[in-house]
């Protein structure tokens, strides 16, 4: 657990040893993808940093788990990369945009996701650029042209032939021969790049850390009014199966999970538990303060939890919340108390539950393909 840390989220724009320089207590995380948003928020963060993202063949990282995070209080930022972007469409929701990239896209002097793509390496290399953003070269024309190193027909021609080039080929070398600069402006601009320092998206993520470094996190801007998040099926199967992984596990996992139930398995207990608080709301059926203390009691038992700062203890490690925990403690009682009403009931029907439950196949049964005649 990482509670009342910041998170980042970067890859190519800025290595992680850098970054770890400018905030050396955070938690650091690869390009955000689908779900990571709503797993940093198990950790209770102080606030999220958004700077790089996957995208194409790994799910991009949504929306409304964005807003989802807003709603709940933390701050989020935005820079960069896939930050800014994110950031541009959002930022009237309370999302943060910090930088130049974020202005850009906010005032529409850009609009195309290309802009901020790059391919990259893989974990093992620190997510290394392997291209130019076209945003990075944008930015380096225009301070090429301003100092004089090319004029205004040259730099126009480089932003036409980098916007024409598929981003992974994207390179300031390739943008050069495509736009079929001439040697001496070629050379010229080559000696510009070499001097001209970060790019601008690796300047961007620099800044956006810097100001988190530098500012409080209770004085980081929080949204204008609360943020109504519409809770549509695919928000609520997105946190469903990040809170399953989260747990061990997955919705479409045939196979044990952390013990020894499968997901239907599961189902089935989840259902009774359901039915047990239906059924007690019906009777009613109370539960008392003594029975939670006698079912909390054998629980600690079953787990090995010696006193209350153990069962605490585990409750972080696990990711269980204190109502959580109360209200599995609860539906234990109101299914211990319904065995109890209905023992007979379920004692009449156990010899051919067990027969079912347990029948051998019938290959394995002797003479089940009946008498076989000379």
């Amino acid at each position: 657990m990482s509670v009342g840390r910041v998170h980042v989220f970067l890859g190519p724009s800025l290595a992680a040893p850098v970054a770890r320089s400018i905030v050396p207590d955070a938690v650091l995380h690869p390009p955000v993808s689908q779900g990571d948003v709503l797993r940093a928020l198990y950790d209770e963060p102080a606030a999220l940093v958004i700077i790089d993202g996957f995208f194409e063949l790994v799910p991009s990282v949504w929306h409304k788990e964005i807003l989802q995070a807003i709603s709940t209080g933390v701050p989020v930022l935005g820079a960069a990369s896939m930050g800014a972007l994110r950031a541009a469409e959002l930022h009237q929701f309370g999302m943060i945009g910090h930088g130049t990239v974020f202005e850009w896209f906010r005032t529409g002097a850009i609009e195309d996701d290309d802009e901020v793509a790059v391919a990259h390496a893989d974990a093992d290399a620190g997510y290394r650029s392997l291209s130019h953003a076209l945003v990075d070269l944008r930015h380096l024309f225009t301070g090429a042209h301003a100092s004089g190193a090319i004029d205004d027909r040259e730099r126009d021609a480089l932003v036409d032939a980098a916007r024409s080039i598929a981003f992974p080929d994207r390179h300031l070398v390739t943008a050069i021969e495509a736009a079929g600069l001439p040697p001496e402006a070629a050379e010229r601009l080559r000696r510009f790049a070499a001097e001209h320092g970060p790019g601008l998206k690796e300047q961007d993520a620099l800044s956006v850390l810097e100001l988190v470094a530098a500012t409080p996190v209770d004085q980081l801007a929080r949204p204008a009014r609360p943020v109504d998040v519409e809770r549509t099926v695919f928000l609520h199967d997105l946190e469903v199966e990040v809170d399953l992984a989260r747990a061990g596990g997955r919705l479409d996992d045939p196979a044990p999970l952390r013990g020894t139930d499968t997901v239907p398995v599961m189902r089935k207990k989840i259902l009774l538990r359901l039915l047990a608080r239906q059924r007690a709301s019906a009777l009613p059926l109370p539960v008392s303060n003594e029975e939670l203390a006698d079912e909390l009691a054998r629980f600690r038992s079953t787990h090995a939890l010696e006193d209350d700062d153990a069962l605490r203890s585990w409750c972080r490690t696990e990711g269980i919340s204190d109502e959580a925990l109360l209200s599995f403690i609860i539906d234990s009682v109101l299914v211990e108390k319904l065995q109890m009403q209905h023992r007979f009931e379920i004692d009449a029907l156990m010899a051919d539950q067990l027969r079912i439950s347990t029948a051998r196949l019938r290959d394995a049964i002797p003479g089940a393909e009946g008498d076989q005649g000379a």
